[in-house]
């Protein structure tokens, strides 16, 4: 049980300490930690009027002017002093949203106040009264009072810089520079009662705040979405030469996803490689328009359309456009991104180290789709799937039965994640119709129709690949000059399965499932909800899985008969195949979705490490490991030979946060990603809004309580 295990981060969390990055600083004494604390002092005044001349000694004894550029600023109202109010404690919030609330403050820990860089911050005082003048100081804070929360820990005061825009009464507006520098912002508040001031000061730190898609400003959404329309529409060689060097296409992106190499699913390298990728496409949307709000999207709130879960506004033609495209468009999509395409690199020499369909598209080795535009279906054979977003109870029984970190990434990939690729990818071109079998088949749900619908598009790359290859033949290579799908796709090398009924008659029932073994393990053991649409059984000391049958005499019992021609159906599907859209492949990237639905996983993970319950579980790096990408600290013999690295993600991701501690173009493992993804330092540019809305679940990581029994 979790409790029982050791109270220690475990070998990860080892690592947040350790000498990861060289060269190294000495250790030196440091204040405490989490600094800053609130403070009320007695400002003396020095010259009169008490307006923009005004003169201050700081909280450090240090005396500070009125604005110049990288230094402090000081601004003043005045008005008719008449009764004193308390010391002047004040709100700090990004202009058009709340202020974080207490309790996301209480999970990170280490800071007093986050401020939102290159934006409008707007510092309010509560319980303003009028009567009185409120003078504001905004400084870099002194080197001194930085904290030193660990090794990756770097001062980035030197890119500090206040722009004051706007003072009035008991607020003021200002743009701070930087990522991860501190500031320290004053109020003192004039009276007849306090001639001297009262003065309240808090320190903070420069973090960008990624808040759920539905709750940025109209302004902030499309800015967000035009520059991710930006990445996925102008070249990496344009883009850079206009943007800088920060800035990467969606081609780029999608390659690196879609490596024949490292292992991104599956193993414990989803945690940090899906972080890393994050922070690579955010460089990029920042380098567009530096105040850029990078949402992300909480899935789990629409999980309550059920099968209408393409309902969701994110699916609204200005966002992401639909799911539920038409097949007399293609299956293109309409709105915003309809103008993205897939990438053609048919000689494979811009993206060797990516997945290449027969026809040179950066996707795999099995689609047979050449439509360039980017593609999103609901449906599977013309049935539309009704599997929705997972639930928030399925998170939140990964963290109630956590025993080690991979079977938590497990819990979260299988449950969570679940079917996201599948829900949008779709299967088109069939040979045969699960729309008009339906409608022939009433017995069958709907429900359970659709689990094997997103099974059968979920698993198709394994059957072509690997279960079904002696009984099709698939080409390895077709022209986009020439060839259609009919000309170049996969067919069944069986003679006499010329066509779905061929297989029909040619078959026994028995047969058909023996051929269904394989699919039917796949299916069952990754699921998700295999043992609810599922059954395992023997055969003497054989294993075997079938769909469920249910109870003879329930309303949920299918005869053998009607098993049977569910089982045709499958198997004619598996071997008269069709086409996919790019959520099916490493090639989702392709898809602009891509960018808003993984951050909830990282959310997650980050409430896992702050909080006081479950951050003292053990987090050993148990990987079960696949292949490259998977390893801890160093690569195979086999794969340095084939001149891979543990990870391909450089450290220059990481900067400037890094200060350049070391070199940019330096490759980082799984211990180095783990330590700079810890969440309560300055090696992340980010923190999240909120912990404790995850989906229609109020789950408290903090303290561990759920409104709801999972």
């Amino acid at each position: 049980m979790p409790d029982a295990m050791a109270s220690s981060w475990g070998a990860p969390e080892a690592t947040d300490t350790a000498s990861l990055l060289q060269p190294q600083q000495p250790q030196q004494p440091q204040p405490s930690p989490r600094l800053g604390r609130a403070r009320t002092i007695t400002a003396i005044a020095c010259c009169a009027g008490l307006g923009l001349g005004f003169l201050a000694v700081s909280s450090i004894g240090q005396t500070t002017h009125v604005h110049s550029s990288g230094g402090a600023t000081q601004m003043a109202a005045s008005s008719p002093k008449a009764k004193a109010t308390g010391t002047p404690k004040f709100t700090a919030r990004r202009s058009g949203y709340d202020k974080l609330s207490d309790h996301t403050m209480k999970m990170y820990g280490v800071w007093d106040m986050i401020i939102e860089p290159e934006c409008e911050m707007m510092f309010e005082v509560e319980n303003y009264d009028s009567s009185n003048t409120y003078v504001w100081n905004l400084t870099a804070t002194p080197e001194a009072d930085i904290p030193k929360l660990d090794e990756n820990s770097n001062s980035q005061q030197s890119s500090a810089g206040v722009e004051v825009l706007k003072q009035e009464g008991g607020a003021a507006v200002a743009k701070f520079k930087g990522v991860n520098v501190y500031y320290r912002v004053s109020v003192t508040m004039y009276s007849d009662q306090h001639p001297k001031g009262l003065t309240h000061t808090t320190d903070g730190v420069t973090k960008y705040v990624r808040r759920e898609i539905r709750t940025l400003t109209d302004a902030d959404r499309n800015k967000y979405l035009d520059a991710l329309h930006t990445v996925y529409t102008v070249s990496q060689e344009e883009g850079q030469a206009k943007y800088g060097h920060k800035f990467v296409s969606h081609a780029h992106l999608t390659g690196m996803h879609n490596s024949a190499d490292y292992i991104y699913h599956g193993n414990l390298f989803f945690l940090t490689s899906h972080p890393t990728m994050q922070l690579k496409v955010e460089n990029a949307l920042r380098a567009i328009y530096s105040d850029v709000v990078c949402p992300y999207w909480d899935f789990m709130l629409d999980a309550d359309l059920g099968e209408n879960w393409t309902q969701s506004v994110l699916y609204s033609d200005d966002w992401f456009g639909p799911a539920d495209t038409y097949p007399e468009d293609d299956y293109r999509v309409r709105g915003r991104f309809r103008d993205v395409k897939k990438l053609v690199d048919v000689n494979e020499t811009k993206f060797p180290e990516a997945g290449h369909s027969p026809y040179g598209m950066v996707t795999w080795v099995t689609d047979f789709n050449k439509q360039e535009y980017l593609q999103r279906t609901n449906k599977v054979c013309d049935f539309a799937m009704t599997e929705s977003f997972a639930k928030c109870d399925k998170m939140s029984h990964c963290f109630g039965n956590y025993s080690t970190l991979y079977e938590f990434d497990m819990c979260m990939e299988s449950n969570v994640h679940g079917n996201l690729h599948s829900m949008h990818a779709g299967l088109f071109d069939c040979a045969v119709s699960w729309q008009a079998w339906y409608e022939e088949n009433t017995w069958v749900t709907k429900d359970r129709l659709s689990f094997f619908a997103v099974q059968m598009e979920k698993n198709m790359y394994d059957a072509q690949e690997s279960l079904y290859t002696d009984y099709i033949s698939c080409p390895t290579r077709c022209s986009l000059q020439y060839d259609t799908y009919e000309s170049c796709r996969c067919t069944p090398s069986v003679k006499g399965w010329d066509t779905p009924e061929d297989m029909a008659d040619m078959l026994s029932d028995d047969d058909v499932r023996d051929l269904l073994q394989g699919w039917y393990d796949v299916a069952y053991t990754t699921g998700p909800y295999g043992n609810l649409w599922m059954e395992v059984y023997y055969e003497g000391m054989t294993e075997k899985y079938k769909p469920k049958q249910g109870t003879e005499g329930t309303a949920d019992y299918i005869s053998g008969e009607k098993l049977a021609k569910l089982e045709m159906l499958l198997l004619q599907t598996l071997i008269f195949s069709g086409n996919q859209g790019v959520m099916a492949s490493g090639a989702s990237a392709n898809d602009p979705l891509f960018w808003v639905f993984h951050q909830v996983f990282d959310k997650a993970l980050q409430a896992m490490r702050l909080s006081p319950k479950y951050s003292s579980y053990n987090m050993t790096w148990n990987n079960n490991v696949q292949g490259a990408g998977d390893r801890w600290e160093k690569a195979s013999i086999a794969e340095i030979e084939e001149g891979l690295y543990t990870t391909p993600f450089q450290a220059e991701i990481f900067e400037p946060s890094l200060g350049g501690r070391i070199d940019a173009g330096t490759y980082l493992n799984n211990k180095q990603l783990w330590s700079l993804l810890k969440p309560d330092t300055t090696s992340l540019p980010y923190v999240y809004d909120d912990f404790t809305s995850w989906g229609g679940c109020s789950f408290d990581p903090f303290s561990g309580n759920l409104t709801r029994p999972y």
